[in-house]
């Protein structure tokens, strides 16, 4: 008898030390702007681990933002193209103002000029867009790469669910959530979670 009620105590000690760390950590995480933390009195109500984020749930995460970059890139590339042809009708037209022409300064050639100088900068703008871009899909393939190495069963982090009460300023009121959050396996940090 004595033995079932120190493991009950020991079992009791464990529940109140992780739900006490998963409190701390979840605190500072909605308390906490920058350096600034904000008392709005935040009380940990209830905390379930539901399940866990694995590699697998990493890849499926990683190759929709793949699959985004793709879409994107392919969209800003169509961009540069359609720009770069508008850069070549309207040099076109240019040279064909200059024949007409005999001033460097008439209208025409001066507004196809100006209109030739905001197609080459928006030009500049897609294209240091398209190499933004191409950098982030480079950046997550390469962690798409080193989640596709691991166990797919290795625990990364614990999906909980958290009740709380927070103070909203906005409505000046104390609200209870329910959210989901992911916390790291030492529940030093901890992210919301988003399913998808």
């Amino acid at each position: 008898m004595k033995k079932v009620f120190v493991l009950c105590v020991f079992a009791l000690f464990l529940l109140i030390s992780c739900t006490n760390k998963y409190s701390e950590t979840l605190g500072n995480y909605l308390q906490v702007d920058g350096k600034v933390k904000s008392d709005l009195k935040f009380e940990l109500l209830k905390s379930n681990l539901i399940g866990y984020v694995t590699p697998s749930d990493s890849l499926k995460y990683y190759q929709r933002l793949i699959d985004s970059y793709v879409e994107y890139i392919n969209k800003s590339k169509g961009t540069v193209d359609t720009y770069e042809k508008y850069l070549t009708d309207y040099n076109k037209i240019l040279e064909k103002y200059r024949k007409m022409y005999v001033y460097e300064e008439a209208s025409a050639i001066k507004d196809t000029k100006a209109t030739i100088e905001g197609v080459e900068k928006r030009i500049e703008m897609e294209k240091e867009n398209l190499g933004k871009l191409e950098s982030n899909y480079k950046d997550t393939k390469d962690t798409y790469d080193y989640y596709s190495k691991m166990n797919t069963d290795k625990k990364l982090m614990e999906i909980v669910e958290c009740t709380y009460k927070i103070f909203n300023v906005k409505k000046n009121i104390m609200e209870e959530i329910t959210e989901k959050y992911a916390f790291s396996l030492d529940k030093k940090k901890c992210e919301e979670y988003d399913e998808e």
